[in-house]
């Protein structure tokens, strides 16, 4: 069985699956990467957060793929960090 709760916090709309805290959001911005994009770094993408999670010892609770999706939206809009959209894992994660 699957439980998903939704959770609103610090004003972010947040989704909680198996106790893992996930963003499971669609691309859905032009600066979004593209599934060809995403399959080209992600092997890298997860090679880096894993020697993360060796140092720090936390697990990671944000999609993967959220957080270059976040930076990209960010270089090519130009927001400030604090004004990204609640889809996005909050700044201090990216």
């Amino acid at each position: 069985m699957v439980v998903r709760l939704h959770v609103r916090a610090r004003g972010r709309q947040c989704s909680y699956l198996a106790g893992v805290r996930v963003h499971g959001r669609k691309p859905s911005y032009p600066s979004d990467l593209t599934d060809a994009e995403w399959a080209v770094m992600e092997g890298e993408a997860r090679a880096v957060m894993a020697e993360l999670v060796k140092t720090t010892g936390r697990p990671i609770v944000h999609g993967l793929r959220a957080v270059p999706d976040t930076i990209g939206y960010v270089a090519r809009y130009g927001i400030e960090w604090r004004a990204l959209p609640v889809d996005f894992p909050p700044p201090e994660v990216v």
